[in-house]
This record gives structure tokens, sequence and C-alpha cells, in this order.
């Protein structure tokens, strides 16, 4: 009869301990990456309308770190150049800032929530659009777009005329010519 030897109370111990606090640095971990954003927009004070933040761009700066967190600043006209290559939004925070530096948190969506509590939200679209000047543009623009919108400006953001007005912005910033027109079904 083969009988393999049973671990000693000290190695089970040592397993025991070792199987537990794996567990909880994964629990704690998950806890923690939940909770902390990866970015933070800063968009200044009462802007509504649409962002654009343009990538990729070679004189431009990239984006600042602060304590591993992604910080973009927001323009006061919604424009947002920078010569990193990839935004990271899975886990964002987003705020008013005031000339003063103090912070008020925007919620992101609104869908869900009573429209007393929520009356302006951001909303990201999520995904990063190319913009071809011609057929043969080697080098299109690429772009993230966001909306800080209340139920005032929801309208204002899918005008004919706010998009050429942005469009005009955009292009003299870019000294580049630039069209986009934005719809979202208004709700």
């Amino acid at each position: 009869m083969n009988s393999t030897p049973s671990p000693s109370p000290g190695t089970l111990y040592t397993i025991i301990m070792k199987i537990t606090f794996s567990i909880l640095l994964i629990f704690y971990s998950g806890l923690l990456l939940g909770q902390t954003p990866n970015s933070v927009f800063l968009i200044p004070k009462n802007y509504k309308g649409l962002i654009y933040i343009f990538l990729n761009f070679p004189n431009a700066d990239t984006l600042p770190f602060i304590d591993n967190i992604q910080i973009y600043n927001i323009s006061k006209d919604g424009i947002l150049i920078t010569k990193s290559n990839s935004l990271d939004q899975s886990i964002s925070s987003f705020y008013y800032v005031d000339s003063l530096g103090n912070r008020q948190e925007i919620n992101r969506n609104c869908d869900n929530r009573p429209k007393k509590e929520c009356t302006t939200e951001v909303k990201v679209d999520g995904a990063t659009y190319e913009y071809h000047q011609s057929k043969s543009d080697k080098h299109p623009l690429q772009f993230l777009l966001l909306s800080v919108t209340d139920k005032a400006s929801r309208r204002l953001i899918n005008s004919k005329a706010y998009n050429l007005k942005m469009s005009r912005d955009i292009s003299k910033k870019l000294k580049r010519q630039f069209y986009f027109e934005y719809r979202r079904p208004i709700s």
C-alpha cells in the first residue's frame, strides 16, 4: 500500500496563509481599481458644448500625470490638442474647475437619474474619429469627442451654426482645414 505523507502543520499553515493573502490581495486590488480614476477631465466652469480632444500632434504637449492619474485640462473653447496617442477614459472623473482651481464634479450620465438631481451631464462618445482632409491625406486628424450638456444646450450642439463655429475654431487652432458635424439624439 502506497501512502502519501500528509503535510506538516507548519507547511499546511504556510499554504493556507499564502492562499488567504492572495485572495485578499486580489479582492482589495479590485476595490481600489474600481474606486480610483485613471483619468480626470478638468473642464472650465459652466462650459456647455462639445469637447474635441485631438491626438498625435507632434508639437503639442503630452498629457500630464499626477499620482498615476492622467489629467485632461480642457481649454475654455472646448478644444484640447495633445501629443499623446491614446486616451484611456475607462474610469474617468469629470469636474468643472473655476479660476481658483476649485472643482465641482459633473455627472457622467443622467439617463437613469431623477431630473432634479442631474441637470448637467458628460457623455463620452467612446470612439476615436479620423478626419481626412482629402482621399490622399496621409496624416488624418484623430480625435475623441465628449459632450457636456444640460437640457437647454442639447439642441445647441446639434445645430448647424454651432457645428460650423466649432469647425472654424478648430481649423484656426490646428492651422488646418477641419469640419465635423455632430449629431446626437436629443432626449
